[in-house]
């Protein structure tokens, strides 16, 4: 099983890591070893980040056990009392000392020339690409990779094109170098040997997953997921976050102009996570409710990863993801349906709406939302 990225009450802010409220976490050059020399004087200002009775380590996530403190690659974690709000970094570089805990996913993984790390939202995982940043694969089978076969017989050569490494290339870290009957060399990660797949188009497609049973994307650390939620292809849109029994989910996004006389483009298929934490649960009102219904979170749920929760106003709790409330639409009928897609609701200021006063009306859009 892979690492996770961040263990529960970890969150992933864009940039940096944060604690469960979000607030940026940071570490200090003076601690070493996995211990903290912030004293008392020091902690009015750094705030020490404590793990919850029953927490576990997880990849590079640690816990000193005499004070419960979060350790990331041997050093303690703090948030600063300064910072305001989710996405403040005032604590950086402080007394040339403290810094930022950015969000790298290469960070701890040595990689070859040719390979790297990258977080791949389809797959909801940090895994290897090629020079590209095309989705690399990994066999699972002691065969030779020369016999690998897809389905339905068709030869893989056709298919799977391998990472090919260097003449003069050296094994580093998990990556080791395999030799193919036609002489060339491969890399492998963990003993795997790695290919992409000839109908992956784009960076961050995965649409080499399930179609050989021996092959699987070659993933280096998970993100969380709630067990309610998957991700699935829509036919015409791609992979979308949809319920584990297959309805889509969707957010409620902003809608703006660009120039006068252009059409109106919305903000980011992904939306943008401060615009979302601003609307909250607001952005899905009484009247809403009656055709979105919010996806459930269990009382006891922690925002982790890029996942958070939100308190509705009847107490119920309710995902987030990216900064944005999910729903589920009543007009769904069935799985896979997208009826409550690409919806709106305009907010005027004027008695009378021109071709000219469209470019200043407010509103707010729902559509599928993306992994």
């Amino acid at each position: 099983m892979n690492a996770p990225v961040t263990p529960l009450g970890i969150t992933v802010q864009e940039k940096y890591y944060g604690d469960q409220k979000g607030m940026t976490l940071y570490v200090s050059d003076k601690d070493v070893d996995g211990k903290s020399n912030c004293d008392a004087s020091c902690q009015a200002s750094w705030k020490p980040v404590l793990a919850d009775k029953g927490d576990k380590t997880a990849g590079q996530w640690s816990i000193v056990k005499s004070t419960a403190q979060w350790v990331f690659e041997e050093k303690p974690v703090y948030t600063f009392a300064q910072d305001e709000k989710i996405g403040d970094i005032k604590g950086n570089g402080a007394d040339g000392a403290w810094h930022a805990l950015a969000y790298s996913p290469e960070k701890g993984i040595q990689t070859p020339y040719g390979v790297s790390v990258v977080d791949v939202p389809n797959a909801s995982a940090q895994a290897l690409v090629d020079l590209r940043r095309f989705s690399v694969y990994a066999l699972q089978t002691r065969k030779s990779v020369d016999d690998l076969m897809c389905k339905r017989g068709a030869k893989c050569s056709s298919v799977w094109k391998p990472v090919v490494a260097g003449q003069l290339a050296n094994p580093l870290g998990d990556f080791t170098i395999a030799k193919r009957g036609d002489g060339t060399l491969q890399w492998a990660y963990k003993g795997q040997p790695l290919f992409t797949y000839f109908h992956d188009a784009a960076s961050g497609d995965v649409r080499g997953v399930d179609v050989d049973p021996r092959l699987h994307l070659a993933i280096v650390r998970t993100h969380f997921m709630p067990p309610s939620v998957v991700i699935r292809d829509a036919p015409g849109v791609g992979p979308i976050l949809a319920t584990a029994k297959g309805m889509s989910l969707y957010l409620r996004e902003g809608y703006r102009d660009t120039k006068v006389g252009t059409h109106y483009t919305r903000a980011g298929s992904r939306g943008a996570p401060a615009f979302g934490r601003m609307l909250g649960t607001a952005g899905c009102d009484s009247d809403c409710l009656r055709e979105r219904h919010p996806l459930a979170a269990p009382s006891d749920a922690r925002s982790t990863g890029q996942w958070s929760v939100y308190t509705r106003d009847d107490g119920t709790k309710q995902w987030a993801y990216r900064g944005y409330a999910l729903y589920t639409y009543v007009g769904d009928k069935s799985p896979g349906q997208l009826s409550g897609s690409n919806q709106f609701q305009y907010r005027y200021n004027h008695t009378k709406v021109t071709a000219v006063d469209m470019r200043l009306t407010q509103a707010l859009y729902w559509h599928h939302m993306y992994p």
